[in-house]
């Protein structure tokens, strides 16, 4: 795991906030100056402080599987997402559930046609 602590310079708060995990946990956060990073990860910062957390099952190979690696990407950003909604909205929306159960019909019907190909086959052969 890694993490990156964005804060605005200005804010005595937002300095003295990173001092605890900076002592405890320093070889796992990245403290960053709002004023120093780039334009596409300010797109992204809504306010200050910022922290985002990388996990490292969530880059790398990891993610590369090729039946897995889609899925899991669909599935980690509804999995925050429903999270969130908890947290902001005090809502559940069941998107992982929702995300989940179309994947598995989706093999369940890929399963099924491969069956009745198969099933096909050997009737066309006369060996059923």
């Amino acid at each position: 795991m890694k993490a990156l602590y964005i804060y605005n310079p200005e804010s005595e708060l937002e300095r003295n906030m990173i001092n605890r995990a900076q002592t405890e946990m320093a070889s796992y956060i990245t403290v960053l100056d709002v004023n120093n990073i780039s334009l596409d990860l300010k797109t992204l910062v809504g306010a200050t402080p910022c922290l985002i957390i990388i996990g490292d099952h969530l880059q790398g190979s990891q993610l590369l599987d090729e039946v897995n690696g889609q899925l899991r990407v669909t599935g980690e950003l509804a999995k925050f997402q429903e999270e969130e909604d908890k947290v902001v909205r005090n809502s559940a929306t069941y998107r992982i559930d929702n995300i989940i159960n179309a994947e598995v019909l989706v093999r369940f019907a890929k399963k099924e046609q491969l069956l009745a190909d198969a099933l096909s086959l050997l009737q066309e052969k006369e060996v059923i």
